[in-house]
């Protein structure tokens, strides 16, 4: 994978199965190669994720969320075959008898084929920061944090700000104590200091 992926521009990092696609100062591709092992030693298989990372954003979120490890994260991401005419959940499966090189060859040709304009798309800031909000990409539990980020890094802190205050007030509103809750109650502090301090 390693060879197939460095053809069309992904770069190996040092999280396993995580590759990356330099882009200079527009967004980075993503890539991570889910693996399912529960017929190894027979096959290993392989579900492709494929994803833009914004560094600002995943600087303003690691600081925000007091964890660095968001930083190798992407921003937004989806399985591959989804982004295919099926759309539906694909997997890829090296055989131990297999022919490995075709199968990631193939791979990386649907990787170029179908994930590469998703992070031509989205690796756009102005695309990214104007249409993050309809999108169906992020985690419920990423919405309100990514979006009030990318508002407040394009100039407009109180819209960021009251999407953040709208959150919690629906969280306080129900009572809520899980662990989303208390995670996002502290978020919110963060985020008073990080963009209205001084």
């Amino acid at each position: 994978m390693k060879e197939s992926l460095k053809a069309v521009g992904f770069s190996v990092t040092r999280s396993r199965g995580i590759f990356i696609q330099g882009r200079g100062s527009e967004g980075s591709g993503w890539l991570g190669l889910n693996e399912n092992d529960g017929e190894m030693p027979r096959s290993l298989s392989v579900n492709p994720v494929i994803g833009v990372r914004h560094d600002r954003v995943q600087e303003a979120w690691a600081e925000l969320d007091a964890n660095p490890g968001i930083l190798k994260s992407p921003t937004l991401f989806s399985p591959l075959g989804y982004l295919m005419p099926e759309s539906a959940y694909r997997e890829w499966r090296f055989s131990r008898d297999g022919d490995h090189r075709s199968t990631a060859q193939e791979i990386a040709s649907a990787v170029m084929r179908y994930g590469g304009p998703f992070i031509e798309w989205w690796a756009d800031w102005r695309n990214f920061s104007e249409r993050v909000h309809e999108s169906d990409l992020l985690l419920d539990v990423d919405r309100f944090v990514i979006i009030p980020i990318v508002r407040a890094l394009d100039g407009d802190v109180p819209g960021a700000r009251d999407m953040v205050d709208q959150e919690v007030a629906r969280l306080d509103s129900v009572g809520a104590e899980d662990v989303y809750a208390r995670h996002y109650r502290a978020f919110s502090e963060r985020f008073t200091v990080r963009f209205f301090a001084g």
